[in-house]
């Protein structure tokens, strides 16, 4: 599957050869043909932080690791919490209310508070978009 992030497409796969203390990984944004790879057997709510984490990287890649994995695990943590879960029935509605969801964790969060408001807005929708295409839903 082919993720957009803020106007540039990585390859989203799933790979059982990352190192042991690694969940996922992203490909600069000016490498040609990037990926992000996520670990296979993760599963539920690791699933999903990993994801957000590294289309995160992929959205703010200046962004240093404590940053995105904080911002990471906030916004996972809050749409796990609401009851988003995998292989749901998505649609426009679940997308909205994903990306609202989203708009109101990253609003508040010091990690990228200097970004732009429309930085902010899009990369909310990128997460949502992407997520849902996923199969992720409330």
């Amino acid at each position: 599957m082919r993720l957009l992030i803020r106007g540039k497409v990585w390859a989203l796969d799933q790979s059982a050869d990352l190192p042991k203390d690694v969940d996922g990984e992203c490909d600069a944004p000016s490498s040609k043909n990037k990926g992000i790879r996520i670990r296979t057997e993760l599963k539920d709510q690791p699933r999903l932080d990993a994801l957000i984490h590294e289309m995160l990287h992929a959205a703010f890649w200046d962004l240093g690791e404590g940053p995105v994995a904080s911002l990471a695990n906030v916004v996972a943590l809050d749409l796990w919490e609401n009851k988003l879960r995998p292989e749901r029935k998505t649609t426009r509605v679940t997308r909205d209310r994903l990306e609202h969801h989203i708009i109101g964790v990253i609003w508040t969060r010091s990690e990228i508070a200097v970004l732009d408001e429309d930085v902010r807005r899009e990369v909310a929708h990128s997460l949502a978009h992407n997520l849902n295409r996923l199969g992720w839903a409330f």
